[in-house]
């Protein structure tokens, strides 16, 4: 490996949020490399649930149905103190999405999914290839690469996406430090049959005294048992470990057998303060960690690559400022510092060993958990569907008043049936910016179209009309007759106006993808 090579987007790391990239990368035509130090994708289950964000998301690639062939569809959580039910969460008639629920699919299977459709769409990994330096140059950033062999060469990368995990290169390499602590608690898991009487293809956990053992129905008829430990780390897992847990948790009557994988962790709360550093990105593990409360770290890391991609490929392709880049980390910041912040407080509050706190939590939880906002907007956080970027530059509104029902700036678009017939989601596929353009007035439609043809970043143009899918259209996005919403390829809302105003539109467009 002499010669250097050459290309747009260098992506570090080929687990399921680097292949995810890549696979994004592609669909917006991005030339990029994937390096992995591993020799292939993962044989081990590891992360276990895909939420119904990261579902609609992986919907725009067309890969929304593979997963859920793969998957098992699990719509409904408990959680038990003893024989007492603190808190059920029911998906199935709760969420405003074509997948009300978590698939459960092992991380493996995820991988060889976005690994194939990596391939279909002619992309490759260069496996057991590690990256040893970073230099950032004026135009690009230098990059020293080894191969298992021995043999060491160079990549200038435009970009350079770091999805390495916990003990990122690429994170130490740009000088990002790594913030937050060890939570004390220790953990292990294991994949394995469990004999009981409940329901197969529901989650359920258990919590007493300061431990907790939570089990996750997986397709193949295993269980994934997440329990709490004193073990030292580097000792086995043993079934009389675990059964010892669940006598002393629940459920009662329980019995486990047959495990194919085990292993232990001990969580961390831990971020970046910034996920960029000059030409250098973070995503996934590599930019953040925390407790595997609610599932959401890969999940997370998979919607920070859709969050990033379609911004450098607005750079690459169509010339929009590199400040749009700096928008990554003002987005997902603060994302993942609510998540830190809850999945800390929720464990704590699950694995407290305090009698009082445990009675006091035990009495309230049912009774706080039934309130149907407190329902709603745990369901919706479990499913990462409440993500916003509403407090983002990007997010702009111009509506005569503020309702509840009324869409704004930064909220995620849901998938609705046009007047066509059409499903919203087939035209977010698409890899420019989306316009649903609510008017009668045909000049108007004419003149936000001429306007439009001086800007290089492509815009497509959906008007409802009269029908009465654009009726409920209307009512469902809180817009009276005229108005419009200029949707992100990330099925975001970047601008929304009760105006059908060209000037306004231009005025939002040339501020944040024309470049001076």
């Amino acid at each position: 490996m002499k010669d250097t090579l050459h290309t747009d987007v260098l992506v570090v790391g080929a687990g399921p949020v680097g292949l995810a990239i890549a696979n994004e990368l592609h669909h917006f035509g991005v030339n990029c490399m994937l390096i992995d130090k591993e020799k292939s994708i993962s044989t081990k289950s590891k992360a276990l649930g895909v939420m119904p964000r990261t579902l609609e998301l992986l919907e725009r690639l067309g890969l929304d149905r593979e997963f859920t062939k793969k998957g098992l569809k699990a719509q409904t959580f408990h959680v038990y103190s003893g024989e007492k039910e603190l808190v059920k969460l029911d998906l199935s008639d709760k969420l405003h999405s074509k997948f009300p629920y978590v698939l459960m699919i092992p991380q493996n299977e995820t991988e060889d999914i976005l690994y194939r459709h990596l391939k279909r769409q002619g992309g490759e990994v260069l496996w057991q290839t590690t990256l040893t330096e970073i230099e950032e140059m004026s135009s690009h950033i230098s990059v020293k690469i080894k191969r298992n062999s021995g043999a060491s060469g160079m990549i200038a990368a435009k970009y350079v996406i770091g999805c390495d995990g916990v003990h990122s290169t690429v994170r130490k390499k740009a000088g990002l430090t790594f913030q937050g602590k060890a939570l004390e608690q220790q953990f292990s898991l294991a994949d394995l049959k469990v004999e009981w009487n409940l329901p197969r293809d529901e989650v359920f956990a258990f919590v007493k005294d300061g431990e907790a053992a939570a089990f996750f129905p997986m397709k193949d008829g295993q269980h994934r048992v997440v329990f709490t430990s004193d073990e030292d780390e580097l000792t086995s897992i043993t079934l009389e470990e675990i059964q010892s847990v669940i006598e002393r948790v629940g459920p009662s009557g329980a019995r486990v057998h047959s495990p194919t994988w085990k292993s232990r962790f001990r969580i961390h709360q831990r971020m970046v303060e910034s996920g960029k550093a000059g030409r250098v990105f973070l995503a996934g593990d590599a930019a953040h960690v925390h407790s595997p409360l609610g599932a959401q770290g890969m999940n997370m890391g998979i919607q920070d690559g859709v969050n990033l991609v379609w911004k450098l490929a607005f750079v690459l392709h169509y010339h929009a400022p590199q400040q749009l880049l700096s928008t990554y980390s003002e987005e997902r910041v603060p994302v993942w510092e609510n998540v830190l912040k809850r999945t800390e407080l929720g464990t704590k509050m699950i694995l407290s060993d305090n009698s009082i706190f445990s009675a006091v939590r035990n009495y309230m939880a049912p009774k706080i958990s039934s309130l149907q906002l407190v329902e709603d907007f745990a369901v919706t956080t479990l499913s990462q569907l409440n993500v916003t970027y509403q407090n983002s530059s990007l997010s702009k509104g111009k509506r005569r008043f503020m309702g509840s029902r009324k869409l704004q700036a930064g909220e995620r678009i849901p998938n609705v049936t046009l007047g066509d017939g059409e499903q919203l989601i087939s035209y977010l596929s698409g890899k420019g910016l989306l316009l649903l353009l609510f008017t009668d007035g045909h000049s108007q439609v004419e003149q936000i179209k001429q306007m439009l043809k001086s800007f290089s970043t492509p815009v497509s143009i959906i008007t409802p009309g009269n029908s009465g899918a654009s009726t409920s259209l209307e009512q469902q996005f809180g817009i009276a007759k005229e108005g419009m919403i200029l949707i992100r390829p990330d099925g975001y809302a970047g601008f929304v106006s009760d105006e059908a105003s060209s000037e306004d539109l231009e005025k939002y467009l040339r501020q944040h993808f024309w470049k001076s």
